[in-house]
């Protein structure tokens, strides 16, 4: 995932984008016929500029990955420690923001501690005729403290929100793979958002 912070810098000039467009030669008695092959070459040849363009005008603004090596917020966050999260969903929620956050010194100590309590509600939709519901949604809540180890105070706190909905099914092993897919969405879905939050708070802060 890469995650983007932008700082526009006003001596950058703006990009400035070309449009080619082929004209075609009119036909008639004698007019050669209309090399489509050239088109395509100077079409694509246009499509490639403008693709280049972009990436130097978004360079040139100043936009800066925030988990980049290069002054982004990498080396804090990878300062990190995750504090056990209760429950499998839990488990599985900590497990993701591990692989979610770049790798730190294993001997180096933590500058940080990451505490996270996760709740879960299911609310049943759709409900038919027969008052039998047909649809729910699994909404996932993780509440997080980031504290600072060395004060040992709380820096930044609050909260990421997740809304999944899966199928009530007549087989109930039906209904629980749907909902167990729909759990590990919302928990893949918390991971990216606590990331964001925290990376882009720690670029902040910098």
């Amino acid at each position: 995932m890469r995650l983007f912070s932008p700082s526009w810098s006003a001596e950058a000039d703006p990009p400035i984008f070309f449009v080619f467009a082929a004209r075609g030669e009119k036909k008639g008695v004698g007019a050669p016929a209309p090399d489509h092959d050239g088109e395509k070459s100077l079409k694509l040849a246009a499509t490639g500029l403008a693709l280049a363009l972009l990436g130097a005008g978004a360079a040139g603004c100043g936009f800066k990955p925030l988990l980049a090596t290069d002054g982004g917020a990498r080396g804090e966050i990878a300062r990190v420690h995750i504090e056990q999260i209760e429950d499998r969903t839990g488990q599985q929620l900590r497990n993701a923001l591990l692989l979610s956050f770049p790798p730190g010194d294993p001997e180096a100590p933590a500058a940080w501690r990451l505490k996270v309590t996760l709740n879960e509600r299911k609310t049943r939709l759709g409900v038919v005729k027969q008052d039998v519901a047909t649809r729910a949604n699994l909404t996932l809540t993780a509440r997080y403290a980031l504290e600072d180890t060395a004060e040992g105070k709380t820096a930044t706190a609050g909260e990421v929100r997740s809304v999944n909905s899966y199928n009530i099914l007549e087989s109930p092993y039906g209904t629980l793979a749907a909902e167990r897919n729909a759990r590990t969405r919302g928990v893949r879905q918390l991971a990216d958002g606590l990331t964001a939050r925290l990376a882009a708070w720690l670029y902040r802060r910098q």
